[in-house]
């Protein structure tokens, strides 16, 4: 109960802290980035008493769920566990137990400060700390190896065992995000866990560690909320100025006839994420690229493919921004446009047409049309 009541304590001094600093800070746009999250990982764990790493890696799994309060401090309540192993070295006998641990982590970004505020970053490194309850259980190879002849003859080796023991402890460690999509990170992480030296069994007058090397995925839960913009107060009404007595009109003559001035035609096709097929919303805009080139046959036309950089990598965005504007070639060639009035390129992520911010990033999946 003790345990339960310090989560709930800290969720709701740390969730006050945040409302305080948001109620004193001057108004400006700034990102949303609070929101709710779940994370699943699993990996290696290794119980560090005495013996080799080799000997005493072991599977680990974890399961979290976490709450992010503003750009720089999120906090998770996360439960781990599985094996762990240890060994006497002296009799080279090797033995298994399992552990299961629940822990408050809290959690600093790191890349926000130190490169500021980005909420679509690509990789995100936090900074993870918090402490622990552990229960150690299910020990039997370790009871039987107390039991054993060898280990009668090396009571050095022996002098402490148990069946279930609880604990609690501390750890600190690195965690690393890596943004798949806006609800999906693809994570690896590295933690440290300081127990009391009976945790494997064994009385050897130090400290035993829990290391863990995990990787999963972690998903954002809730409303996706972007940038606000600001409220536009309207300026005052001013008052008519005095009516102005305008002179008698003067006679003009007649202007010259205006020759019609032929004007480029230009048109976005857009595409959605990883995808280079073209949708029926945007074939009309194909199409009203080919009635002009129709109706002017003297006209050519540029074509030129692009990905948004905030998805995928380098590679794959020069491989989409170029089979994207095939698709593009291609619909006009099959609609009567000959291939020598097309020219045809493609820049991947390097260069973005459009704003790379929240609310124009997407429009970069594009292929851009110039005829004229």
């Amino acid at each position: 109960m003790k345990f339960k009541t310090l989560i709930v304590s800290a969720l709701a001094a740390l969730a006050t802290l945040n409302v305080s600093a948001q109620e004193t800070t001057a108004p400006e746009v700034k990102p949303d980035m609070s929101y709710w999250f779940i994370g699943v990982q699993g990996g290696l764990g290794v119980t560090r008493g005495e013996g080799s790493f080799g000997d005493l890696m072991s599977p680990a799994a974890a399961l979290s769920v976490g709450y992010r309060f503003n750009p720089y401090f999120a906090l998770r309540l996360n439960g781990s566990g599985w094996t762990g192993k240890g060994v006497l070295p002296t009799i080279g006998e090797d033995y298994k137990y399992n552990y299961a641990q629940v822990g408050l982590d809290g959690m600093l970004d790191l890349t926000t400060v130190f490169g500021g505020v980005k909420p679509n970053r690509f990789a995100t490194l936090w900074l993870t700390g918090g402490v622990g309850y552990l229960r150690s259980f299910s020990n039997d190879e370790a009871l039987e190896l107390k039991n054993s002849v060898a280990a009668n003859n090396r009571p050095e080796m022996l002098t402490l065992y148990w069946d279930k023991r609880n604990y609690v402890t501390g750890r600190f460690g690195l965690h690393l995000d890596l943004r798949l999509c806006e609800r999906v990170n693809f994570n690896l992480e590295g933690n440290a866990t300081v127990l009391d030296d009976h945790f494997n069994s064994k009385d050897a007058d130090n400290a035993d560690w829990q290391f863990n090397i995990l990787a999963g995925f972690c998903f954002r839960l809730g409303k996706i909320n972007h940038p606000v913009a600001p409220v536009v107060v309207p300026e005052p009404v001013q008052p008519e100025p005095e009516p102005v007595v305008e002179p008698e009109p003067v006679a003009k003559p007649e202007p010259a006839p205006v020759v019609e001035e032929v004007k480029p035609c230009i048109q976005n096709v857009f595409f959605l994420i990883n995808r280079y097929d073209i949708r029926p919303s945007e074939m009309t805009k194909v199409d009203e690229a080919v009635a002009y080139l129709n109706k002017y046959p003297d006209a050519k036309i540029d074509i030129t493919g692009y990905a948004d950089k905030n998805t995928g990598n380098a590679t794959i965005n020069e491989r989409l921004s170029k089979q994207r504007v095939n698709s593009v070639y291609n619909a006009l060639i099959q609609k009567g446009i000959a291939a020598e009035r097309i020219n045809k390129d493609y820049k991947g992520d390097t260069v973005q047409p459009f704003a790379n911010d929240e609310a124009n990033y997407r429009k970069n999946r594009v292929v851009i049309c110039v005829a004229e």
